[in-house]
C-alpha cells in the first residue's frame, strides 16, 4: 500500500461502513453500537499507520482534536435536545469529526451547520408534501454522514 493509499484508506473505511450506517439510520433509525466503534476503530488504525509512516502525529492530533469538538458539539445538542436527538447520533459524531479533522480540520463547523441545514431542508420539504408532520422524527445519521463527506470534498 502506497503513502497516498494509506492516506485516503480513512475515508474509504468511512464511505462504506458510514454509508451502511446511513442506509440503517434510514430504515431503521439506529445507529448500532457494534459498526459506529467499528467505523471508528479501523479509521483510527489507519490513521495512526499513516502517522507512524510518515513518522509525524500532526494529522492525527488533528482528527482527534477535531473529533473531540464535534463529539462535544453533539453531547450538548443532546442533552438540549429533549430526545429528539439519539445517543447513536452522539457517538457516530466520533467517525465524523476523525474523517473531518483528517482531511479538512477547519471544516468542522462547517460540517456541523450542512448537516442540520440538509436535515432541515429535507424536513421543510417532507412537511410541505405532507410526507412528514410537526411531531415525525427524521433519521438524523444520513445527514451526518453527506454533510461530512461535502465538508471534506470542499477541503481537497
Amino acid at each position: 500500500m502506497g503513502i497516498d493509499a494509506l492516506r485516503f484508506a480513512p475515508l474509504i473505511v468511512y464511505l462504506v461502513i458510514g454509508g451502511q450506517l446511513s442506509l440503517i439510520d434510514f430504515r431503521t433509525h439506529r445507529l448500532p453500537n457494534r459498526l459506529v466503534a467499528m467505523c471508528t476503530l479501523l479509521m483510527l488504525a489507519l490513521q495512526v499507520a499513516y502517522c507512524l509512516w510518515i513518522r509525524s502525529g500532526t494529522d492525527l492530533s488533528r482528527a482527534g482534536l477535531t473529533a473531540g469538538k464535534i463529539f462535544a458539539a453533539y453531547v450538548v445538542l443532546y442533552l438540549f435536545s429533549r430526545g429528539q436527538l439519539g445517543m447513536g447520533d452522539v457517538k457516530f459524531a466520533v467517525p465524523v469529526g476523525l474523517l473531518v479533522g483528517w482531511y479538512n480540520p477547519d471544516g468542522w463547523l462547517i460540517s456541523l451547520l450542512l448537516t442540520f441545514l440538509l436535515a432541515g431542508v429535507v424536513g421543510v420539504i417532507g412537511l410541505l408534501t405532507g410526507k412528514l408532520d410537526r411531531k415525525s422524527n427524521i433519521p438524523f445519521g444520513p445527514y451526518m454522514y453527506v454533510g461530512s463527506i461535502i465538508t471534506v470534498l470542499m477541503g481537497m
